[in-house]
């Protein structure tokens, strides 16, 4: 099964660490220069480094709501390959006056919701290749959301 990071996490973790580390730089070095500076203004840079602190507790926390669940099933794309036994399509209200169409298809006993309209031309018996990323759901059961790899027919 070949895995691969989704780019939320490619580029998001990275984009999160320069930032925490960034702000506690910033907290450090306003720290010092208080140390510094003798005019009015001498708690000006204290102020601003219990800021940065605070941002830095913000973005973690923003951060840490971001990445849940904390699987790495969630966040990888992982390719599933196999014999196609069930298709079925269902119709999603995505809004006030908009719908979706996503197919189902049931590969090996495990049901993986695919966006893509090629999966409307899977038959059963197919051999169906997709790239599938677990969705997680508040209040019902976790599935997949799957993108459309190849599909080779069996006659």
């Amino acid at each position: 099964m070949q895995e691969s990071w989704s780019l939320g996490t490619l580029i998001g973790l990275p984009v999160f660490i320069v930032s925490i580390v960034g702000l506690l730089i910033a907290a450090v070095w306003l720290r010092k220069l208080n140390e510094r500076v003798d005019t009015y203004d001498k708690g000006l840079p204290i102020i601003a480094s219990w800021a940065s602190l605070g941002i830095a507790i913000v973005v973690t926390i923003i951060a840490a709501w971001g990445f849940y669940p904390y699987s790495a099933e969630y966040h990888q794309w992982r390719t599933v390959s196999g014999d196609v036994t069930d298709v079925n399509s269902r119709i999603l209200s995505t809004g006030k006056s908009s719908i979706n169409q996503r197919f189902v298809v049931e590969i090996d006993g495990q049901a993986y919701g695919c966006d893509d309209t090629r999966c409307a031309s899977v038959k059963v018996g197919d051999v169906l290749t997709i790239s599938c990323k677990r969705e997680w759901q508040y209040a019902g059961v976790d599935g997949y959301g799957c993108n459309f790899v190849s599909n080779e027919a069996r006659a």
